[in-house]
């Protein structure tokens, strides 16, 4: 049986556009259930110096959240999004953050010089060009990392929001601990940016613990399963756009198998 006499390509290219169940959500239209803790966190983030960390078990949307807030608050430009993983440092990451903004090479002014010889005269000309090359950020502690991203805010946009996705994978808890460092430090500079850390976690204490002047700068957020409502919305949109509805009895069936 057909629907709204569509291919197979056809029927899952628009369900692909309803139904996201393998990849992050990053638009608030499809951000379903989540109203209050999206309010919450553009709150917080409009405030100087505050940044952000959803935590919650796997697979609850701690990366759409992060992604939808984050494109929702950023403009002249896209978010920026990096990933976490056993080896991350400080360091690796804020040079991915520097990478992903495309802030890594600039603009350097070169002189060359040419001979020139006619029947007239001889002489030197000199021309002036412009070529971008890369720029070496050596980061290798908290002051130069904040140094390293400092710039963001002229080459980047007036407000970065970086989402650093999947925070709990860092193994190093020393590394962990440098990026409650890195909160504070940029607090104390008032630089204009936004860090939305996700992670699997109980608190952020667990995962940068002993840094409490840090903590008071972060806004958390605990992710718990979506409500009901949530789910009962996204069926109907699911259903909704190829004109189809779906009785109550076999939705709330669906809800109480799970």
């Amino acid at each position: 049986m057909s629907i709204q006499n569509l291919s197979c390509q056809e029927f899952y290219e628009k369900l692909n556009k309803v139904i996201r169940p393998s990849a992050p959500i990053s638009s608030y239209e499809m951000l379903f259930g989540r109203e209050k803790q999206v309010h919450e966190i553009e709150a917080a983030l409009y405030v100087d110096g505050r940044h952000v960390f959803i935590y919650g078990d796997r697979g609850v949307g701690k990366t759409s959240l992060a992604q939808t807030v984050a494109v929702k608050l950023q403009t002249h430009n896209d978010p920026i999004f990096v990933g976490c993983e056993l080896g991350s440092t400080l360091s690796s990451i804020v040079k991915d953050i520097l990478l992903k903004a495309k802030v890594s090479a600039e603009l350097v002014s070169e002189t060359t010089w040419g001979a020139s010889v006619n029947l007239m005269e001889t002489g030197l000309s000199a021309q002036q060009k412009k070529t971008e090359k890369p720029v070496v950020h050596e980061v290798n502690s908290v002051s130069s990392a904040v140094m390293a991203l400092s710039g963001l805010s002229a080459k980047h946009s007036p407000v970065p929001h970086i989402v650093i996705d999947e925070f709990d994978q860092i193994a190093s808890i020393e590394e962990r601990q440098n990026f409650g460092r890195l909160i504070k430090a940029l607090g104390d500079q008032n630089l204009s940016l936004k860090l939305i850390f996700t992670g699997i976690s109980d608190s952020l204490h667990s995962l940068i613990g002993g840094h409490l002047s840090s903590e008071r700068l972060v806004h958390q957020t605990q992710l718990e399963a979506l409500p009901l409502s949530g789910r009962d919305e996204i069926i109907d949109r699911a259903f909704g756009e190829f004109g189809l509805t779906l009785s109550q009895d076999v939705k709330f069936k669906n809800f109480r198998s799970q």
